[in-house]
């Protein structure tokens, strides 16, 4: 709008100034080295205007022939760039599937385009890895760690080789490296909080934790009962080092920041014994049993007062049972504290509340075995419950959410997998895999870290 505002008033300016030339008309006579020029102030006028035009034109073809050169130039810079995007494109592609000639073929051709020297190192390094030729990769990622913008993706690859060849030490390393760099990124927190978990370097391991829930790369429910178990190991560690002061003070920690860790109560239990404060242990003990029986809690009751007589324990587990009356787990741990004291009818009114109406797990095959031999001396019966255990059902266990592994004791690390606090008290063979939440794929896969499948 503005443009032919413009175009309407130098219009109008130059029609004005024809009229007013017209109405003035007049003779203009130039004398230069002996010539004398005569002629029109209108002719004049257009004949400066027609010079100056030429002159316009003139300039433009000069300017526009000097700018050729530049021009063709940045048409091949183009086209190359076009090219090598195009080499990269393919290149990621042959990756994807997993062809290392196709791969190196795009690559080389990258770099002879001279295209993203980022994308064309990664390119290199993974042709070189998909032809499981590590040492050669090395090289690759060693130089993306000489810019700032590609040294975060060297280190991780240098990571998933140094965790491919076992080197642990050196992944952890290079983990922190790439903390330092960005430590928001979820991966890294993961990465290193596996390896340190895995090592046993609990307080490290607390500490990225800490900084984990701070950068918000870690959901906040988790935050509570992963510091107790790592509360719990510190404690662990501190008492086989001698240092009962510390490990009591852990173990309290560890309890109150996940009041339903099992295992925490029966360490803290132990510890309180061992300082002769036996009825705290039991308070501790009693608090949880209200929530949550377990097996571990009623044999830490038990051996709270250093005895071995079968008969007092079956007194003091019927105080510690009472709490919660109609739980299995009450019936089953009167059961083996009468079978243990020779009280014969008692175990099997006991036992006989569980296996009345359902099949009877494993575990209660086995005791009204024990009981059929030992209290009634009857082998052939005692058979037939052994036979009927090795068909019943299998009883609760720890029981890995990751790999699925059981085991009777629990482990902040599965036994099988290594997996960090993926240990459920629970029936095996439920399929809960679904609660691993595994860490995000890379772009290319042969630079995968290896850790354990679980949010941080």
């Amino acid at each position: 709008m503005i443009r032919t505002l413009f175009l309407i008033a130098l219009l109008a300016v130059v029609i004005a100034s024809a009229t007013w030339l017209a109405d003035h008309p007049g003779v203009v006579q130039i004398e230069w080295w002996g010539y004398r020029i005569t002629m029109a102030v209108s002719v004049l006028v257009a004949l400066v205007a027609g010079v100056s035009i030429l002159a316009a034109l003139a300039y433009r073809l000069w300017w526009g022939l000097r700018r050729v050169p530049r021009f063709l130039a940045a048409r091949r810079r183009e086209s190359r760039r076009r090219r090598g995007t195009h080499a990269l494109t393919q290149g990621i592609l042959a990756a994807a599937a997993g062809d290392a000639r196709e791969t190196q073929r795009h690559a080389d051709k990258a770099t002879a385009l001279r295209a993203d020297p980022t994308l064309t190192l990664l390119l290199s390094a993974q042709a070189a890895q998909l032809r499981g030729e590590e040492e050669v990769a090395a090289p690759f990622f060693n130089a993306m760690l000489d810019k700032p913008e590609t040294a975060f993706l060297g280190l991780r690859g240098l990571i998933g080789q140094a965790m491919r060849a076992g080197s642990e030490d050196e992944a952890r390393g290079l983990i922190e490296k790439a903390r330092d760099l960005h430590p928001k990124t979820p991966w890294v927190a993961t990465a290193l909080f596996d390896l340190q978990t895995r090592s046993g370097k609990w307080e490290q391991a607390e500490e990225t934790l800490k900084q984990a829930c701070r950068h918000k790369t870690m959901p906040d429910h988790m935050f509570g009962p992963w510091r107790a178990i790592l509360l719990l190991e510190q404690s662990r560690a501190a008492q086989a080092a001698g240092h009962s002061v510390l490990a009591l003070s852990q173990a309290e920690r560890a309890l109150k920041q996940d009041p339903d860790l099992t295992a925490a109560a029966v360490h803290l239990a132990d510890l309180l014994c061992r300082s002769g404060r036996q009825r705290r242990a039991r308070n501790v003990l009693q608090k949880l049993w209200r929530k949550a029986p377990h097996p571990a809690l009623a044999t830490a009751y038990a051996a709270t007062d250093g005895g071995n007589d079968p008969l007092k324990r079956v007194r003091r587990l019927k105080k510690l049972t009472a709490l919660n009356a109609g739980h299995p787990e009450s019936k089953l741990a009167l059961g083996q504290a009468a079978l243990d004291a020779g009280l014969w009818g008692e175990a099997r009114s006991h036992l006989g509340i569980i296996a009345d109406g359902r099949a009877p797990s494993r575990r209660v095959c086995l005791m009204l075995a024990e009981l059929e031999e030992r209290g009634n001396g009857n082998p052939s019966r005692a058979r037939e419950w052994r036979d009927e255990a090795a068909q019943a059902g299998p009883d609760r266990a720890w029981v890995c959410n990751h790999c699925g592994a059981a085991a009777q004791t629990w482990a902040s690390l599965c036994g099988q997998c290594g997996a960090f606090a993926t240990l459920e008290w629970r029936l095996p063979g439920a399929d809960k895999s679904h609660l691993a939440v595994a860490a995000t794929e890379p772009l290319f896969p042969a630079m995968a870290v290896p850790i354990s499948p679980k949010p941080l």
